[in-house]
């Protein structure tokens, strides 16, 4: 996908997690690279920090988690968006 014209928060809606929910992993997809992703638990409290790259594409191993709802920010060269995502 490509975000021509849009505003920075179009361009941040680009971000695709999948699957939701998931058992194993969650990858994102993003037009942007990505730097930085930090997973919270429900309570807001930090579980995991992992680190991006220039590729826009990124796999997190989410297997040691409980099955719950659980939030991540994903910072790129555009900005943050706040994404959640279920564990089952």
């Amino acid at each position: 996908k490509v975000a021509v014209g849009l505003s920075k928060s179009e361009q941040l809606s680009e971000i695709e997690l999948y699957p939701n929910p998931a058992t194993h992993q969650v990858f994102l997809s993003s037009a942007k690279p990505i730097l930085k992703v930090i997973v919270y638990d429900i309570q807001g409290r930090m579980i995991n920090t992992i680190e991006g790259n220039s590729t826009g594409r990124l796999s997190i191993d989410i297997q040691s988690l409980q099955s719950g709802l659980y939030f991540m920010t994903v910072k790129t060269t555009e900005g943050e968006v706040l994404m959640r995502f279920t564990k089952s």
